[in-house]
């Protein structure tokens, strides 16, 4: 079974709202968060990350091509053979597998960064001790 960006969007949400349920948040967790994010914060502002991205759009790019080259394979009358287009369809899963996982990397520090601005908000509202 695979999971969709929203299906663990949704899965880490409940989890963050299970795990704080009780309005306590661990402050060692906090803290990573806001480690992380100012990690990402200062790699997606490095030349090297640029080159990084252009390099997975360029896989990106590749595979999508990839991916449509099998989608029409799978269209055409003249594919018969049960093994083939089994064949093909894992080719066509293994393309899009690809792509998702390319794009959760591409969007990470953002979603870090973003993190980290949470974190920094709770650390924030807590009283001090």
């Amino acid at each position: 079974m695979t999971f969709s960006r929203e299906d663990y969007a949704q899965s880490l949400k409940e989890g963050r709202e299970k795990a704080h349920s009780n309005g306590r948040h661990s402050l060692q967790d906090i803290s990573m968060v806001m480690q992380a994010g100012l990690s990402a914060e200062s790699v997606t502002n490095h030349p090297d990350w640029d080159r990084f991205l252009s390099m997975i759009q360029a896989a990106i790019e590749k595979t999508d091509e990839q991916r449509q080259g099998y989608r029409e394979l799978l269209e055409s009358s003249a594919l018969v053979d049960p093994n083939e287009i089994q064949k093909i369809r894992v080719q066509l899963i293994i393309c899009n597998e690809r792509i998702s996982a390319w794009k959760v990397v591409i969007d990470m520090p953002k979603e870090l960064m973003s993190n980290a601005a949470d974190a920094i908000d709770i650390m924030e509202r807590m009283p001090s001790v």
